[in-house]
């Protein structure tokens, strides 16, 4: 099945779904299910789609905050996730600076990117 055909096949579910007479909760969790786990590659093709689900629903405002809430919690935890590796390489960058070099404290801090403050913090736990 192409992306198009995928596309076209997602719109129609959607507009089933809302158009039934199935319980909030439930056309609240197939949708949810259809957004999250019957996926698009292309951003353009998940823009049109959410895009075709606005304008079936007009925005209805219980589907919208509960969208928000699920995007703003991945985006959170993506968020999240790049900081830890960023601190897990800077924490490993520094270990090995110190471990295999004469630099001072300083100049690791500047060549990390990091403040003096970590370079000191990982100097005394590696001691």
């Amino acid at each position: 099945m192409t992306e198009a055909q995928l596309l076209t096949v997602k719109i129609n579910i959607a507009k089933e779904l809302l158009a039934s007479q199935l319980s909030k909760d439930k056309v609240r969790s197939l949708m949810n299910f259809l957004r999250y786990y019957v996926r698009l590659e292309n951003q353009e093709a998940v823009d049109k789609f959410e895009r075709a689900v606005e304008a079936i629903t007009q925005q209805n405002t219980t589907m919208g905050i509960e969208q928000f809430l699920l995007e703003r919690a991945k985006k959170e935890g993506i968020e999240q996730g790049i900081e830890q590796g960023m601190r897990e390489k800077n924490l490993a960058f520094t270990q090995m600076l110190l471990q295999e070099t004469s630099f001072t404290v300083e100049q690791i801090a500047r060549l990390v990117g990091v403040p003096v403050s970590f370079v000191e913090e990982v100097k005394k736990k590696s001691v």
